[in-house]
């Protein structure tokens, strides 16, 4: 039964980094028609880092060891969807541009 428990642990804190590194996604690409973009960054990031707080606290409540599962799961899941991001914008300035895969 504890393993489930760390399995679990390990999913939240992958959602914690979903949610995390999507939003910023999202405030990114809204920074440019916003007429406040440094107010728009600043309370992103606000409540960006203060769900993954709570989240992190929450777990923490269930033991020290969840949490660490739960960072470990946040830290891999946020550098494979930021890897992700990265190839997803690459590939679309390559389509505004007019080039395929094919050209190089």
């Amino acid at each position: 039964m504890t393993l489930l428990y760390y399995i679990l642990s390990f999913l939240a804190g992958a959602l914690l980094a979903a949610v995390f590194t999507g939003g910023l996604w999202v405030t990114v690409q809204k920074m440019t028609v916003s007429s406040r973009p440094y107010l728009l960054a600043v309370g992103s990031f606000f409540l960006r880092s203060a769900a993954v707080m709570i989240g992190l606290y929450l777990l923490l409540q269930a033991g020290w060891q969840f949490m660490f599962t739960a960072l470990a799961g946040f830290i891999i899941a946020r550098t494979i969807i930021a890897g992700r991001l990265s190839l997803y914008n690459k590939h679309q300035q390559r389509m505004k541009e007019g080039k395929t895969n094919h050209d190089h």
